[in-house]
């Protein structure tokens, strides 16, 4: 099975959801395209892709496609979702539509939906629907009028409006399950975590015990000769993928592993050389016994860098082996002069920190050892900086001149970045355990443990509270700003903690932090307990899934049991069906399979293909136009899963068969480390921490040797990944969060598939009225799709407290698609009916009692995932109400029948 483009998936779309009674285009053209796409393989981005995709798009022009989009909100927007479908069902509307397309909280009610028609029939459901509230006859003689009940999928819902803890209450049994499960996965993930956390804090106090292990002058200088080596081998890959040399392919990532790395190694090298005798402590330093004035010490070194320098040069340049353009031998030989001569500056700087640091041993004792391991790696690669500066200016007039001095400054930033992250990381596990014992007397080790933890509350509460979103306005800057503090601060004690407990498994003794007891510690000791701790890790994330054993699992299990249960048959029988469990209320059988919804329903139980929309978060993205975002779409429907980056896989093949629950929970994964354009560095480390992690990851659908699985192997490295906001859409397995990471409204794909009439629910939290979520699908679809969409209206739309009796709850989009039409000559046109909950007071009268009550109704916060039965009835009924008034506007009943969605919304543009 191979990758699927867009275009193809387009294609399958089209035949599929066309093909059946009351829907039969033709679709010879689209079965051809579908021909011709599976002959001949086009390269991606190639003017031969562009060419396809159009005749594409001017195909699906053709169809008049449907789509209903619910927006993401959490169970606000499925409720209202539910009174929106109930409106339309109730008007024969539902069965036209061709799509629905849903994020996050949409995605509730949507899956609901489709599993219910998938089980009982389009008719059926369709049928239910519409009669809600219809009332039986009274008989002759009988005094009262008994309602019909709802049905039994409808009722189901109000049951589980507490999906979360569906029995409230301190002591009920689905809040100590809900908080054992968090603190069961959570202590998962810290055996996973927190050993290669302890594992990496104690690399620096195995550098400090080797440090002070002061072997033998013999071994100091045969660690100054792998430093020497590792030097030139470092210089020679810098200078051979410089730019003037034609050497343009080489990344960030061989650069690290290649150059930085090795240098830094040396660094190293040279700092524990130091410490093996081979400097005299005496004052003034000398090389003893074999260099005696600190003059020609200084010039032993620079005529070594030099030679290293010229030795790396000749390996790196080849020069016999240049490009003809460059300028003959003149040019080449000046390069390796400038090159020669920055070596002797670099000489100079290690010369000056040698002798630097032998005046600290004169003075300050084992001190100055700590602080050469602390400093010294810092001072030798900024001294390679300061050498390449040389090395720019020497060379500023030369050919090329301009790509070396951008690489050179390239690899200036990522010497200063790793020079100084490791003084910092290095100074707070060894020195800084040490100064809270010092000043222990004044209480400081209490203020950083109640620092610490407020900070971490702080960071987990906020961090997951919509307050945190990205926006641009003033309003959510204090939370930005308490978070971009408190983060660090939590970061920084729990570096501190983990290193003195690192002394204590080290020596024994909780107040085995001194420096001195640093150096003197076994390293042998110190190796032992870091591998140790770096095996079980490994191990541990072998068993422990990334994704069951995260905040996903317990969310998706609930939502599967509140939305996809409720139209579960065997919950109606007398008896327990085997699939049920008494004692956890959950039935296996409440999921499906996303492929069952289409390809092997019958006709008759399928309605309209639900497009499932989710984040690929690319956090780490290289392309910096994307450095906001920080997202791709990503889609999953009954036919294929993927990315029009990534490609797309049959939904039958990919994770193993990838259920709708699971789909659902993905699109509504609003809490995760990685979340698109809300993604923040210090926040992703927190949020990993504490477990709060709602994403989920998949098998990239690119990647021929992962696209089946669910889930990573080994779980430790991709969660690191998480931690450190790494995701890219170009590794074995993507990151994939809430839809509304990327796009909160379902908008996007349906533009994409050139959907002709929108019926657009945004039912996101917006008290303000100020549409981000409007304003974010707007913007990028014209910057993707290059499609303009207006709505002249929206300035109607009003928030409570201004609203009017008087005022709509609609708006009427413009889509200006780039087809052309063949009939009028112009571009294609699509039209959207968006429709925005509002409060006008004309609503009925159980809906406006609530709202004298619930100020922020109907905009409450989305963090309430917890619907009272008044609060679920009033969102339902607006929603009903709402999309009743629209359907029913007296501009729409003076068009002759019948009213369908296209004649509504051109009534309604009117």
């Amino acid at each position: 099975m191979t990758v699927l483009t867009m275009a193809e998936v387009l294609l399958a779309e089209a035949e599929q959801i066309h093909d059946r009674p009351g829907h039969q285009p033709d679709l010879q053209t689209v079965r051809r395209l579908k021909a011709e796409l599976a002959e001949k393989r086009i390269e991606p981005d190639s003017p031969a892709e562009y060419d396809q995709i159009g005749k594409v798009y001017e195909e699906l022009q053709r169809h008049d496609a449907m789509a209903l989009c619910l927006s993401g909100g959490g169970i606000r927007s499925a409720t209202f979702g539910l009174g929106v479908l109930e409106a339309l069902a109730g008007h024969d509307l539902l069965a036209e539509f061709h799509y629905l397309s849903t994020v996050s909280g949409g995605g509730y009610i949507g899956s609901w939906l489709s599993a219910w028609i998938r089980r009982d029939g389009r008719e059926e459901v369709f049928k239910q629907l519409k009669a809600t509230r219809q009332q039986i006859e009274r008989r002759p003689g009988q005094p009262i009028l008994i309602p019909d009940r709802e049905p039994d999928p409808l009722h189901a819902l109000r049951v589980d409006s507490n999906y979360l803890t569906p029995r409230l209450g301190l002591l009920s049994a689905d809040t100590w399950t809900g908080a054992a499960l968090y603190l069961r996965n959570l202590l998962m993930n810290w055996a996973v975590i927190g050993s290669f956390i302890l594992a990496g804090v104690l690399l620096p106090r195995i550098a400090a015990a080797l440090l002070g292990a002061t072997p033998t002058p013999g071994i100091g200088w045969a660690l100054i000769g792998v430093a020497a080596l590792l030097v030139v081998a470092a210089l020679a890959v810098a200078i051979a993928n410089r730019p003037t040399w034609g050497r343009q392919n080489f990344g960030q990532t061989p650069f690290l592993r290649r150059d930085l790395a090795p240098f830094f190694v040396a660094a190293l090298a040279w700092v524990f050389a130091l410490r093996t005798g081979i400097v005299d402590p005496a004052y003034p330093p000398t090389l003893c016994p074999y260099i005696g004035a600190s003059a020609n010490f200084c010039t032993l070194l620079g005529l070594g860098g030099a030679v290293l320098a010229a030795v790396a040069w000749v390996i790196g340049a080849a020069p016999w082996r240049a490009p003809a353009s460059l300028e003959g031998w003149r040019y080449r030989v000046g390069d390796g002069l400038a090159t020669a001569v920055a070596g002797t500056i670099f000489g100079l700087v290690l010369a000056g920190g040698t002798l630097l640091y032998a005046a600290a041993s004169y003075r300050f004792g084992y001190f100055a050892g700590i602080g050469a391991l602390i400093l010294g790696p810092l001072w030798i690669l900024q001294g390679q900086v300061i050498a390449e500066a040389f090395l720019v200016g020497f060379r500023s007039a030369a050919v090329l001149g301009t790509d070396d001095r951008e690489w050179l400054g390239r690899s200036a930033g990522w010497y200063a970045a790793a020079g100084i992250g490791w003084a910092l990381f290095s100074a707070v596990v060894l020195v800084a355990p040490a100064a809270v014992a010092w000043l222990q007397d004044y209480y400081l080790p209490q203020l950083l443990a109640s620092l610490g933890g407020v900070s971490g509350i702080v960071t987990a509460v906020l961090g997951k509270s919509p307050v945190s979103s990205f926006k641009s306005t003033a309003k959510t800057l204090p939370a930005n700003v308490i978070l971009a503090i408190a983060a660090p601060i939590f970061a920084l004690v729990l570096v501190i903690g983990l290193s003195a407990l690192a002394a204590l498994i080290l020596y024994g003794r909780p107040n085995a932090m001194d420096l001195q007891t640093a150096l003197a510690g076994s390293w042998g000791w110190a190796i032992f307990w870091c591998v140790l701790l770096a095996v079980v890790g490994t191990i541990t994330s072998y068993f422990v899934n990334v994704n069951r054993f995260s905040l996903h699992s317990v969310y998706r299990n609930r939502l599967i049991r509140a939305y996809l249960g409720a139209s579960n048959p065997t919950h109606l029988e007398s008896e327990p069906p085997p699939t049920l469990s008494l004692f956890t209320e959950f039935d296996r059988n409440d999921n499906l399979h996303l492929s069952k919804l289409w390809p092997d329903a019958p006709p008759d139980h399928r309605a309209f293909l639900h497009v499932l929309g989710m984040t690929l978060n690319v956090v780490s993205t290289r392309n910096l136009a994307w450095q906001e975002r920080k997202a791709e779409p990503f889609t999953a429907t009954a036919l294929h899963c993927g990315s029009d980056r990534v490609g797309f896989r049959a939904t039958a093949d990919y994770a193993e068969d990838l259920s709708l629950g699971t789909a659902m929970a993905i699109s509504g994964a609003a809490a995760s480390p990685s979340m698109g354009y809300h993604s923040s560095p210090a926040l992703a480390f927190l949020l990993a921490l504490f477990n709060v992690r709602l994403g989920w990851w998949l098998g990239n659908p690119a990647n021929e040797d992962t696209y089946r699985r669910e889930a990573p192997k080994l779980g430790a490295w991709w969660l690191a990944q998480e931690m450190l906001g790494l995701t890219t859409d170009d590794k074995p397995y993507v990151y994939l969060s809430d839809g509304g990471h990327f796009e909160n409204l379902g908008l996007y794909e349906m533009v994409r598939r050139r959907c002709r009439h929108i019926v657009l629910c945004d039912a996101g939290c917006d008290p303000n009225y100020d549409f981000e979520d409007l304003g974010n699908a707007v913007r990028k679809i014209r910057i993707d799709l290059g499609i303009e969409i207006e709505f002249p209206t929206l300035n109607l739309l009003r928030k409570r407290g201004e609203a009017q009796p008087e005022s709509p709850y609609i708006a009427i989009g413009v889509v200006r698609y780039p087809e052309i039409d063949p009939a009028s000559g112009r571009n294609c046109l699509g039209s959207i009916l968006y429709v925005k909950p509002g409060l006008h007071q004309i609503e009925p009268a159980d809906v406006r009692s609530y709202a004298a009550g619930a100020l922020a109704f109907p905009h409450e916060s989305t963090a309430d995932q917890w619907f009272s039965e008044s609060q679920f009835e009033s969102y339902r009924a607006l929603g009903r109400h709402i999309m009743t008034s629209a359907i029913e506007d007296p501009r729409v009943l003076q068009r002759p029948a019948p009213h369908t969605v296209p004649v509504i919304i051109e009534a309604l543009r009117s």
